[in-house]
């Protein structure tokens, strides 16, 4: 078989999309926390609005503009946070400043001598200034980190209203780009760019969920801790949570000022038996066996690909690290599903087969009529070209006899 022949052209405009997202997936990787937060609030939103939208249309008779919808969900969101800001901001950046101070001025000795003699003595030749000097460089590590996530947050706010705005002209492109040269790029495109946003939103389910459920536990372990304002510390759990892991870590810094402020080091030591907890039975048992049952995928298979997302994407591998494995599995034609298949799946299953089936001859078939048809005019033009020659040598030949 002649090597041009081991790939259809099919084939070979699937593997130019997939090598052109890839390339796209590289080059967005180091911005990746503008690019999935972008990306998340775009994808909330769109759904956000499309609800709203037919909500209005079906109770009300009011076909309101998606885009004006859109501003003012934003609008809602933004006030919100201000509002959070103005009345947390403040009392918590006080708190963060009082317990860093409090954390630099600690009096080593006068809180040994308190403690039991015997306590005194296991921890005696323990030096506690490194310890104090590495704890301040992580606050100030995370103020830092949190700054950037701020301005990534607020970035992506702005990108993905844009993109809500415009969704019509984005459309429009998307059509001219259908028609163009790289017709077949753009379907590819759209077909994994489909499938990715379909898992995607399984996968955001999946997390809504985790995060309910952290909050309720963590909710119900802070009323008996005795802290205040505790429904206010469930939403903000529960917000944070919908961030894969991360956001249970996230939370801890809050909660730590506050049970500082409230029980001394001992309330601080019993969030953090809680936090440790909680992000347990999230990371180990909650977001498999949930994201299994969504996706239909092994439980081993997802408990996997939840670790080595975390390493190469960290926490955004959490949430993102299914759904690119779906893509590729999507991308490469695999069926990855594992549950007892239905006779209607069996047939959509056949259906799928026999088209791709019949993909493949056609496009074998274009390929052999195209070079049938090369060659046949192949043939005419050295026919023709035979002719020419003929009849040029026996024009020669008349006029050598004339002579």
């Amino acid at each position: 078989m002649d090597h041009q022949e081991i790939f259809t052209k099919s084939q070979k405009h699937k593997i130019i999309a997939v090598v052109v997202v890839a390339v796209a997936l590289i080059t967005l990787w180091f911005m990746m926390d503008l690019v999935i937060m972008t990306f998340i609030l775009t994808f909330v939103f769109y759904h956000l609005v499309r609800v709203e939208h037919h909500a209005l249309k079906k109770f009300f008779h009011i076909t309101a503009p998606k885009p004006l919808l859109a501003l003012i969900d934003y609008a809602a969101v933004i006030w919100i946070i201000v509002e959070l800001l103005m009345h947390f901001g403040g009392s918590m950046v006080s708190k963060v400043f009082g317990f860093v101070e409090k954390l630099m001025l600690f009096d080593y000795a006068a809180a040994q001598a308190t403690l039991p003699e015997k306590v005194v003595q296991i921890i005696g030749p323990l030096d506690f200034a490194p310890i104090i000097s590495r704890l301040t460089a992580i606050l100030g590590a995370m103020v830092q980190r949190g700054g950037q996530v701020g301005l990534d947050l607020i970035l992506a706010i702005i990108i993905s209203l844009a993109i809500l705005l415009e969704l019509r002209k984005i459309r429009r492109f998307g059509v001219n780009m259908g028609n163009s040269d790289l017709a077949f790029l753009y379907r590819y495109i759209v077909k994994f760019g489909t499938s990715f946003s379909r898992t995607f939103g399984t996968v955001m389910r999946v997390q809504v969920v985790i995060a309910l459920i952290n909050s309720i536990i963590s909710t119900i372990c802070l009323h008996f801790m005795g802290f205040p304002s505790v429904a206010a510390l469930g939403l903000m759990i529960f917000c944070l949570g919908l961030i894969p892991v991360a956001g249970v870590i996230i939370s801890l810094v809050p909660l730590c000022f506050i049970a500082f402020s409230v029980g001394g080091w001992f309330k601080v030591l019993e969030v953090l038996i809680m936090i440790v907890v909680v992000h347990a039975i999230e990371t180990y048992i909650l977001n498999p066996q949930l994201m299994s049952n969504r996706t239909k995928l092994p439980v081993s298979f997802v408990f996997i690909i939840l670790l080595v997302g975390q390493q190469y994407m960290g926490v955004w591998g959490m949430l993102c690290g299914v759904p690119i494995f779906l893509f590729l599995m999507d991308a490469f034609s695999v069926d990855y599903a594992v549950s007892k298949e239905t006779p209607a799946a069996r047939r959509r299953r056949l259906k799928v087969a026999a088209r791709n089936a019949a993909q493949i001859v056609y496009d074998s078939t274009v390929e052999d009529y195209a070079e049938a048809e090369a060659e046949y005019e192949h043939m005419v033009e050295e026919a023709e070209a035979e002719a020419e020659r003929i009849r040029e040598e026996a024009e020669e030949e008349l006029e050598r006899i004339q002579k």
